[in-house]
């Protein structure tokens, strides 16, 4: 009876096994909470691979963009000249091309320094009086260096010509974007070379 009367009286104490299984033992929610964690990392570091694959595909589609525009702005305007100065027209790569225009006029291909925001672009410079610039690279990317004339600058032009044989451009220059990367893994740059002839 006394053994009765001391249960009763520390029955708070004293759980049964049914009373013990409604609630999460210590080793289970720090179990849950592991699992959880693993669970949230992989799912996170997926997330961040994807948005970095997707940003860095935008950025080289940019700078494949501003490149491929350059190029082709340089393709026509040299076949539609009427010749190829022939101060540029050498067979050692140069880093500006002067053309001829059929209407008189001089048009040169040249790597400009934009600062602010400090990179280097492809220009198209017409007109000798009054000389007017138009930039074939957009702002997002850049020819490298710190300067036109610094060996990192990428943009030149070989041009070979001879009697009887119309003169040949070969352009060469590699993009990249313009500023720092986040990281190497969003750096894009992209090189680009074609070999023109002039039709006249």
């Amino acid at each position: 009876m006394a053994e009765e009367h001391i249960k009763a009286k520390y029955r708070h104490i004293l759980l049964s096994g049914d009373d013990m299984k409604k609630g999460f033992t210590l080793i289970e929610v720090l179990i849950s909470i592991g699992i959880l964690s693993v669970i949230s990392l992989v799912l996170s570091q997926s997330f961040l691979s994807t948005t970095r694959g997707s940003m860095k595909s935008e950025i080289q589609s940019s700078v494949k963009q501003s490149g491929d525009f350059a190029v082709k702005t340089m393709e026509q305007m040299i076949r539609q000249a009427s010749s190829i100065s022939p101060a540029t027209c050498t067979s050692l790569p140069l880093k500006t091309l002067e053309l001829n225009n059929p209407d008189g006029g001089v048009t040169t291909f040249r790597c400009l320094y934009v600062n602010p925001p400090g990179i280097t672009r492809i220009a198209s410079v017409s007109g000798l009086v009054n000389p007017v610039t138009y930039y074939l690279t957009s702002s997002d990317v850049t020819l490298g260096g710190t300067g036109c004339n610094a060996a990192a600058m990428t943009l030149s032009f070989t041009c070979t010509a001879g009697p009887g044989i119309p003169d040949k451009v070969l352009i060469n220059f590699t993009l990249s974007q313009a500023g720092t990367a986040h990281s190497q893994a969003e750096a894009a740059r992209t090189s680009f070379q074609t070999t023109v002839n002039v039709r006249n």
